[in-house]
């Protein structure tokens, strides 16, 4: 794409907390933000106010730090709503408010019972009823890591026995970063967390070897058994950076409360296949003066985290029928651009549609000269047992373009109910050159469809509203009404200036020339002003609809965007919002950005790592799935999930490769 800039990331490789690196720091947006965008967006100046959907709220000296409350964990109202943390409903997909009741009961390849597991030093005795350690220091380690990153809950019990106290005796659950004890010394496990009780009745819960939480003095365990829980849970710090939280809990005493255990980054995959990347478990213990129950209960957590994604590789999003066939070599110079969209019945996904663009000539060489570029798509559902391909007739692969016009960025229209087929995309303007405006056409269901494009937004004048851009690119948009009413997004195009995203409302006309008119004056959503990993501009807004509030008439979403910084570095940042559905509306929607961006870099791991010659993220295509969706037949397909596709860039001395790379995430329950 012509924005695109050759880059090179540098990712620190992750390691765990005892090893953990120097970060730069991802810094809240500051004042700057308030001055630059809230002013457009809050017209009274604030979020608290009627115009900011707290109505009857006058702030009570209240002062608003973010538009939406996206720090659930600081004891803050943020949003200055009289809704602090999780009793925010802003929080009900924040991974500290999270139900780790949700998800699966273990990870991969666990057998739950400490039999299967290995063993190492003065080896425990795994029994039927429980485990017992022997005079020796000796541990059992589960074969696999345990991911982490979306949340786990474990629980079990220690058995104290009667009789003298015996304080060099004990035994601990561990989270460790390595399978196997250190070599010398006390052949402990090096150890992350680690909930050990000791022979005298004392329980403590220790970060890295410094001490968390204990049993107060004075107090001991009752002999018999006290049952135990650990639930770590993904969030962010104060100062933006994605973090894990830990709580514990042992009989009647609470250890920890929402404790920062490590940052998100310091947890590795050790080579026990994590995904995302977490840590190993195990039991440790000596002596016969404390034992462990024979199960250990896990429930691996659906929290929000939007930092941390899985590989989705065993998809349909990664089946090599995925795009039409290149026949005539009309996408020869590479696709991209994706937009995808789900439906849903019977309470669960059955249909997933891609749109993407494609050029005869590299893509990549349009900062150098202008490229033609034509949409084409497929769909798959439970019926069809595989990719089909949307074509125009007899005509060829492409739906629209490349003639008459450049035809290129489709989205899809999202909203509660709406038909999936609702398109909107960037077409060329017929005066030339490399400026664009706005069009929609209807996708039918038919396989051989040849849409009919019509005009939606122009640059400069729209009936008497004034869009002041150059050209307009990367539409999204979100029904408010059906199809009667939308709010539309893009990217603003400016000589000279870094892009950013704005939006204006329109409503179904049928006296206006292109069958919708403006409504209300377009408004800055989203400036290089957020911050400095955007700082060289903002572009490229996907939707996806979280909740509906009918009563309120506001619709909730997630907005994801990139974001390039001075250094060139293209990365993906995300957004959370909502908006005044009510008919006659004019204002903008709170939005605000997720504290702990960006949320992804082009030399992630999942997306291929690192790149010697640069690469580029140009583009995503997100969409949520629902229910138990039978079109992923493997086991990252058994809770709802939000669903990517990430174009990259990979430059090369023989060329440019283009990659299309898909990834998904637990989608929290109430997002």
């Amino acid at each position: 794409m012509r924005r695109a800039l050759v880059a090179v990331a540098l990712l620190a490789s992750g390691c765990s907390l005892l090893f953990a690196p120097d970060r730069d720091e991802i810094r809240r947006p500051d004042a700057s933000l308030d001055a630059g965008i809230d002013a457009d967006v809050f017209p009274d100046g604030g979020d608290g106010g009627e115009d900011g959907g707290d109505a009857g709220y006058d702030g009570g000296g209240c002062t608003p730090n973010e538009a939406l409350e996206v720090s659930c964990s600081d004891g803050v109202d943020n949003d200055c709503d009289r809704n602090v943390d999780c009793a925010d409903p802003d929080c009900a997909a924040d991974g500290y408010c999270c139900d780790l009741g949700r998800g699966t009961t273990a990870w991969t390849g666990d057998l739950v019972t400490f039999p299967s597991w290995q063993a190492h030093g003065s080896t425990p005795t795994a029994g039927a009823a429980n485990v017992e350690f022997g005079t020796g220091i000796g541990q059992r380690v589960h074969p696999d890591c345990a991911p982490l990153a979306f949340g786990v809950r474990l629980s079990l019990s220690f058995s104290r026995a009667g009789g003298p106290a015996q304080p060099t005796h004990f035994a601990s659950l561990v989270l460790a970063p390595v399978r196997t004890p250190r070599v010398g010394g006390d052949r402990t496990l090096l150890a992350d967390l680690t909930l050990r009780v000791s022979g005298d009745g004392r329980a403590r819960l220790e970060r890295a070897g410094a001490l968390l939480g204990q049993t107060p003095d004075g107090t001991e365990l009752p002999v018999g058994a006290s049952d135990a829980r650990i639930d770590l849970t993904p969030s962010i710090d104060a100062a933006g950076r994605p973090i894990l939280l830990v709580s514990a809990t042992i009989g009647d005493f609470a250890l920890a409360d929402g404790e920062m255990l490590m940052p998100l980054t310091g947890l590795v995959d050790a080579g026990g296949g994590c995904s995302p990347d977490g840590l190993f478990v195990a039991v440790e213990g000596r002596g016969d003066a404390v034992t462990i129950g024979s199960a250990l209960s896990t429930r691996i957590g659906s929290c929000n985290n939007p930092t941390q994604f899985l590989s989705d590789a065993m998809g349909p999003l990664a089946d090599a029928s995925l795009l039409p066939p290149d026949t005539g070599d009309w996408r020869a110079g590479g696709a991209g651009e994706p937009t995808l969209a789900t439906r849903a019945s019977m309470g669960a996904t059955s249909e997933l549609s891609l749109l993407f663009d494609a050029s005869r000539t590299e893509r990549s060489d349009e900062i150098f000269r202008f490229v033609d570029f034509a949409i084409a798509g497929s769909f798959r559902s439970n019926s069809s047992g595989g990719w089909l391909h949307r074509t125009r007739g007899a005509g060829g692969h492409e739906l629209i373009g490349p003639s008459p016009v450049s035809s290129r960025e489709p989205a899809f229209v999202v909203g509660e109910g709406l038909d999936p087929h609702f398109v909107l995309f960037a077409r060329r303007r017929a005066t030339g050159g490399d400026v664009y405006e706005l069009a929609r056409f209807d996708l039918d269901d038919a396989i051989a469809a040849s849409p009919t494009p019509t005009p939606l937004l122009v640059p400069g004048r729209n009936d008497d509203v004034e869009i002041d851009c150059v050209s307009l690119r990367d539409p999204a948009a979100i029904a408010l009404d059906g199809r009667n009413a939308l709010f539309v997004l893009f990217t603003c195009e400016r000589q000279g200036e870094p892009s950013h995203i704005a939006g204006v409302r329109v409503r179904r006309d049928a006296a206006a020339p292109n069958g919708y008119r403006v409504t209300g004056a377009p408004m800055t959503l989203l400036a290089p002003e957020i911050g400095a990993y955007a700082s060289q501009g903002v572009w490229s807004p996907e939707l996806v609809v979280t909740s509906v509030d009918a009563a309120a008439r506001r619709v909730s979403f997630r907005l994801w965007f990139l974001a390039r910084d001075g250094d060139g570095e293209v990365r993906v940042g995300l957004a959370y919002g909502d908006v005044d559905a009510s008919e006659g509306s004019s204002g903008a929607p709170r939005l605000g950005p997720y504290p702990g961006n960006p949320i992804l870099s082009a030399e992630d791991p999942l997306l291929g790592g690192p790149c010697p010659g640069g690469c580029l993220i140009e583009s995503l295509g997100v969409a949520a799935t629902v229910g138990r969706p039978s079109l992923w037949p493997d086991r990252f397909g058994r809770e709802p999930s939000y669903v990517f596709l990430v174009e990259r860039s990979v430059f090369r001395a023989g060329g440019v490769d283009h990659q299309l790379i898909p990834l998904r995430q637990p989608r929290p329950s109430g997002g």
